[in-house]
């Protein structure tokens, strides 16, 4: 350890780093960098050369020239001879003439040889330079370790988060008065980011880096790689590698070694291997450095693919305020629930990655004491009414600061009871365009005329018809038997009664003896471990079966290739599906991204060739992608354009929710619980607007007011028009034209039933 602590600690950083890692940022970020600086050097040698020979011009002894040398004829000399190797023009004889030239060209022989050499030296220090192997003298940055399908998506959103801050404050009142300027709410919105990889180079890092960027309309001038986005090569699980990048002086630090993760299963190595040893050698490198200067508020986070048992037991430590610098997110938790919550609420998707994503409308995190009035605005309401507090946002929760209170305010999620004061001490989540929004004026909103039918009716919503899914696909995390049970369980407690769930892949294939009631084990675990899940037919070996949840919702299985079009028109020949979704992943196969989505494509395509065929009613199709054109390449999986599939993009949810972690820390349990699907836990919903409104135009702050009316406890996060347009956190005086279709965005608490949304 002590050797560890002398050989690189931070106090070792020279002014020879700095310049080297100035001179690479330099290099990297614009393309012309060399010809620059040596324009510079030529100007500065030049004119320091001039200086002198001006200086001994005027002080030397003798009669005074006929005309006085001036600094400006000293620059237009010097030029000459460093132009063209001298000038005489005093020499007239033939044979010192000879003797000149020659000396002239011995001169030139030399001094190229000299050039030749400086050359080779130059071409090897950019060499290494284009390596990306030099130190990173930096504090208080953002470090991403390894680099997957998603690492890129995370570099963009972070991104969007800085371009956000950076508009607040380019005003020109903020940009001439410094101190008036609107700080950020999380350190990640200013800190530049280092990447750390040895999976490519860093000029494949940086075109890749680049070209995204492009395509998500991010401003060079805001967010340019090379100076805000820094790549070096190295080896993340390396203890000398993450000392060299400041890993101890980073404030943000994001895993991503999912993909080396996955080539080590198939090497050998225990699941999560590469991920293990990087967390372990961050400990390395934060426990043997000398001072790790934000420990107070640091925040680590770990990508993870699947659930794992025993990698929370690693601790990095806790925060002054008791936070975990450690956080492990699982992201087939964010994944699994978008997918199956689109076949209740279609549409659901694209507001939840709305909520997530930072290119817009966005969940947020401040303390009320940085808010730019001190949070006087706000400081001393309650929670209910916050949410008439902002213009531009959507208040959602309070967080309570664990020093001064030991109990938080949200019993674990948003939406919580809205009778909490809130205090200078307290964070507050919220849903906005911006980090600071603006209060609203103080005017009561005009509250449109209750529906005819009382509060309770307007609650109550539709009995919904019995319905019959079709789930294509198998998520490896199925595999643990609790996992599939929560799956089962979250996705048939909101489907009507008389409901069917089909899944429709190959599980059933396998190397064993008993190969052929691989499903049916699985299926008898899961019933030992929900009581609510029965089996009602035995199944017959490769044949299927049948199970049921609480006698509401039949649980079918079928063998067979999803992507296969005799196995689907077999499963559609046997009965009407009304709902498909879609899964990019199979059993016992790790493709990779693009054979995935192409998979997706051709089960699309057989959909809608065995629709028109079997004169099928339309399907509503929930599908995974991972690439974001396929979901500009797909058709509807109908003849007659109805039914058009909401997309789930696998990385965009992902690189969402890792930025999000890394932003918020703090607001990590809050994300997760819109994401349980559990009874009492915050959960999005899409209602009938007209269950709670009459139809007509009012102002979005009018509807909060009278939704909170009748479901105080309810928060109202924007309209999805019958159009599919969606309004997510209008400002309180937009005006929202109510009609037959518009639905409202909630999150709420209140008991959903199984034939309908929710429920009292």
């Amino acid at each position: 350890m002590d050797a560890l602590r002398f050989a690189f600690d931070e106090e070792m950083t020279s002014f020879a780093d700095h310049a080297a890692y100035r001179a690479e940022n330099i290099v990297a970020a614009h393309a012309n960098a060399f010809f620059y600086l040596l324009l510079v050097a030529a100007f500065i040698v030049i004119s320091v050369l001039a200086l002198g020979w001006y200086a001994f011009t005027t002080n030397a002894a003798g009669a005074e020239p006929e005309e006085p040398l001036s600094y400006a004829h000293s620059l237009f000399i010097t030029f000459q001879v460093v132009a063209s190797l001298g000038m005489d023009d005093s020499i007239t004889d033939p044979g010192h003439i000879v003797v000149f030239v020659l000396m002239c060209f011995s001169g030139l022989f030399l001094f190229a040889i000299l050039i030749g050499m400086i050359t080779e030296s130059f071409h090897s220090f950019v060499a290494g330079m284009n390596e990306g192997k030099s130190k990173v003298p930096l504090s208080n940055h953002t470090l991403i370790l390894g680099w997957n399908e998603t690492t890129v998506r995370v570099a963009c959103q972070m991104a969007l988060l800085r371009r956000q801050w950076r508009q607040q404050n380019e005003t020109w009142v903020r940009t001439l008065f410094p101190w008036m300027r609107v700080k950020p709410s999380t350190p990640v919105a200013e800190a530049p980011i280092v990447i750390l990889t040895d999976r490519f180079s860093k000029a494949e890092m940086q075109d890749a880096l680049e070209f995204a960027f492009d395509e998500c309309g991010i401003s060079k001038k805001r967010t340019k790689v090379g100076r805000d986005i820094i790549c070096r090569i190295g080896d993340p699980t390396s203890i000398k590698d993450l000392q060299r990048v400041g890993a101890h002086r980073a404030r943000s630090i994001l895993v991503m070694m999912s993909d080396a993760d996955k080539e080590g299963d198939v090497e050998g190595y225990f699941e999560h291997g590469m991920t293990l040893r990087t967390l372990l050698a961050i400990r390395i490198v934060m426990h043997t450095a000398k001072k790790v200067p934000y420990k107070d508020d640091m925040r680590v986070v770990a990508q993870m693919e699947k659930s794992s048992d025993y990698m929370d037991c690693i601790q990095l430590g806790k925060t002054s305020d008791g936070r975990n610098v450690l956080n492990i997110v699982d992201l087939s938790l964010f994944l699994n629930s978008v997918t199956f919550t689109g076949v209740s609420h279609p549409g659901i998707a694209f507001a939840l990655l709305d909520m997530l994503s930072f290119e817009g409308v966005a969940m947020r995190l401040r303390k009320v004491t940085d808010f730019p009035d001190g949070g006087k605005h706000i400081i001393g309401l309650t929670a209910r009414d916050a949410s008439l507090a902002w213009e531009n946002a959507v208040f959602l929760d309070v967080i309570e600061d664990p020093n001064e209170a030991q109990n938080l305010a949200s019993p674990g999620g948003l939406a919580s009871p809205g009778d909490r004061i809130i205090t200078s001490t307290d964070r507050l989540i919220f849903l906005s365009k911006v980090s600071a929004p603006k209060p609203a004026a103080r005017v009561p909103p005009v509250l449109p005329p209750k529906p005819a039918f009382s509060g309770h009716e307007a609650r109550v919503p539709p009995v919904l018809p019995p319905c019959k899914i079709l789930v294509c696909g198998w998520c490896p995390d199925w595999d643990n038997p609790l996992n599939f049970a929560q799956r089962i369980q979250c996705t048939a407690s909101e489907l009507p009664k008389g409901s069917q769930l089909t899944f429709l892949n190959m599980k059933n294939l396998s190397d064993d003896a008993d190969g052929d009631d691989v499903f049916s084990q699985l299926m008898q675990q899961v019933c030992k471990t929900d009581p609510d899940i029965s089996e009602e037919e035995i199944a017959n070996p490769g044949k299927g079966g049948t199970w049921a949840y609480k006698e509401r919702v039949t649980i079918t299985y079928e063998f067979g290739d999803a992507g296969s079009y005799s196995t689907l028109e077999r499963a559609m020949k046997k009965q009407v599906f009304h709902k498909a979704i879609v899964l990019s992943t199979v059993v016992n196969l790790k493709l990779n991204a693009f054979v995935r989505d192409t998979r997706v494509l051709t089960i699309l395509v057989c959909l809608r060739a065995l629709q028109r065929k079997l004169h099928n009613q339309p399907l509503h199709v929930i599908v995974e992608n991972s690439l974001d054109n396929t979901s500009v390449l797909a058709i509807a999986p109908t003849a007659d354009h109805h039914g058009i599939p909401d997309f789930v993009n696998t990385h965009a949810i992902y690189a969402c929710a890792l930025a999000q972690s890394l932003a918020y820390p703090r607001m990590v349990p809050f994300v997760s619980s819109l994401f349980s699907r559990e009874d009492g836990t915050p959960n999005m919903f899409l209602m009938d607007a007209l269950q709670l409104l009459p139809e007509g135009e009012w102002t979005f702050g009018s509807i909060v007011a009278l939704v909170k009316q009748s479901l105080p406890d309810d928060v109202v996060i924007g309209l999805r028009q019958s159009t599919g347009k969606v309004l997510m956190a209008p400002k309180l005086s937009d005006v929202c034209r109510c009609h037959s279709g518009d639905r409202l965005m909630m999150i709420s608490r209140r008991v959903r039933r199984a034939d309908g949304p929710s429920a009292d």
